[in-house]
């Protein structure tokens, strides 16, 4: 599966949503570019970012498994940082408030948006 282009994107976004032209900038970003990126909360926890509020606190204690030392043999230091962004992406995410601003600013989308998540448009 790979997601349609970035403008069929936006105008379903303006269609489906009812979203004014100047809530969408030129630097528009899906949020289901979310997952891949490195620099994402969604991709420290390895989720995708249209995962249910209620699932959120079972897939980081899922990745604080896959990362502890003691478990899985890695090395303390190496698992350290990568612990640390895991916690810090769920501080983030496991408040709904938090989580729509983060959504809001990963599209480069204003505070003031009026969507709530812009669904991505798969193609098989």
């Amino acid at each position: 599966m790979r997601l349609k282009n970035k403008e069929y994107a936006i105008s379903l976004a303006c269609a489906e949503f009812d979203v004014p032209a100047r809530y969408l900038p030129d630097a528009f970003r899906p949020l289901s570019d979310a997952q891949d990126d490195p620099q994402s909360c969604y991709y420290a926890l390895r989720i995708t970012p249209f995962l249910p509020q209620s699932d959120l606190e079972g897939q980081y204690e899922k990745r604080i498994r896959e990362l502890d030392p003691v478990e899985t043999g890695l090395n303390r230091d190496e698992t350290r940082s990568e612990i640390t962004k895991v916690v810090q992406a769920y501080n983030v995410l496991k408040d709904p408030g938090l989580r729509r601003a983060y959504d809001l600013s990963y599209m480069n989308l204003p505070p003031d948006c009026p969507v709530h998540v812009i669904r991505p448009v798969w193609i098989y």
